[in-house]
């Protein structure tokens, strides 16, 4: 048998709460439910209600299905005793209820939800003074007040807090402290701007100083290089100082008193000036005071896995001479690139010849003033060579 909607009377009912209530999620619905010949219908039947947010079509934002008594087509049902009405449903704009009678169709057309009487007090329930809750700061910062409305702020070190109820006001003030303003150890989360100023150990124009295109000066604002040190001439700790942190040992660099660029090494016990170079380019090693482009005042010592070669070209022509130790242990002096001497690790001396195979062995004619006869030769003898080629008094 088809049943219809004969007549529906819909009342919201008028709630009384206080703060710490909560509205009921539920609507009291009656109605009157007879059949196609208007017949009144009794009995228990499962009836579909819906909420949607169109007179036709639309999404449905509520539904619930209950078994409802029905007495001489009378009918009463709390809607969301099922399925609780969520708060956000009645949001102003227009609601429709649907009802489906067992396996009916749903019922057309759908119910427009309104207000009864009293109820649309509910409009300045919902706001403070006429203003909505958006009206309103829930938080600052993320910390929610205390459930009553309240925040209280709470002045640190040199900060002061002044209310002044009279002109709708807080005043809040800081001053520095004896020790400057303590940022504590924090991480940055964004570049820190220093706006011309220097990163200072007592606030005065000194310290780290931060160019715009990331040239840093130390004692100076007008840094020309990415590391630009400054400092009196008076004052020798105008140095980089470079050390291990698990030993005592350092090197430093820097200018010394007579402006030469110089290398400092260290013990921590004895500081000494291993190298200088001065504005001639002249270089010291074990020298403050270079007369020459190389003074070494010491020996010197070269040393290497294969051959060592020091040469000598005045003019850069590459024609110059030069003195080479082999990997032989042998020892050459050459000339435009020919070797002149030569010395065998035995004690060999090549002039001329660079195997020599006695004491002295000359390629070519020997001239000399004089020469001295060995112990025990007398007058009379001469130099006389045999069939070996070796020469006998």
């Amino acid at each position: 048998m088809t049943k219809k909607l004969f007549f529906v009377l819909l009342a919201l009912l008028v709630v009384s709460f206080s703060t710490n209530a909560q509205v009921p999620q539920l609507i009291n619905y009656q109605g009157v439910l007879c059949d196609d010949s208007g017949t009144a219908v009794s009995g228990s039947h499962s009836i579909e209600f819906k909420i949607y947010d169109s007179p036709t079509g639309g999404t449905a934002l509520w539904t619930e299905t209950q078994t409802v008594t029905v007495a001489d087509a009378l009918f009463d049902v709390l809607l969301g005793s099922v399925t609780p009405i969520p708060y956000a449903v009645f949001d102003g704009s227009d609601k429709y209820l649907s009802l489906k009678i067992g396996s009916d169709s749903e019922m057309t057309p759908r119910k427009r939800l309104v207000s009864v009487g009293y109820s649309l007090r509910a409009y300045e329930a919902d706001k403070l003074d006429g203003k909505d809750a958006a009206d309103f700061v829930q938080k600052v910062d993320g910390v929610p007040g205390d459930g009553l409305g309240n925040i209280d702020l709470v002045a640190g070190d040199n900060v002061t807090i002044t209310p002044d109820a009279g002109n709708n006001q807080i005043t809040i003030a800081a001053t520095a402290g004896p020790g400057g303003d303590n940022l504590g150890n924090h991480t940055a989360t964004q570049n820190v701007n220093l706006s011309g100023f220097y990163l200072s150990g007592d606030g005065e124009d000194e310290g780290v100083f931060v160019k715009d295109d990331g040239k840093v000066g130390i004692g100076t604002a007008s840094p020309d290089n990415k590391l630009h040190l400054v400092g009196p001439q008076s004052d020798l700790n105008t140095k980089l100082k470079l050390q291990y942190s698990n030993n005592h040992y350092y090197g430093i660099i820097g200018l010394d008193s007579n402006s030469n660029l110089a290398l400092w090494a260290s013990d921590n016990s004895t500081e000494t000036q291993a190298m200088t170079i001065n504005y001639q380019g002249k270089i010291g090693i074990g020298i403050s005071d270079p007369s020459e482009k190389l003074h070494v005042a010491g020996n010197i010592k070269l040393a290497g896995a294969d051959s060592l070669q020091i040469v000598l070209d005045p003019n850069g022509s590459n024609n110059g001479s030069s003195m080479e130790a082999k990997a032989d242990g042998k020892l050459e002096f050459a000339v435009n690139s020919g070797t002149a001497i030569s010395i065998n690790p035995n004690g060999n001396i090549g002039v001329g010849r660079s195997d020599p195979s006695q004491l002295l062995d000359v390629n070519g004619t020997a001239k000399v003033l004089g020469f001295r006869m060995p112990t025990g030769a007398s007058d009379g003898h001469v130099l006389t060579s045999g069939s070996s080629g070796i020469g006998t008094w």
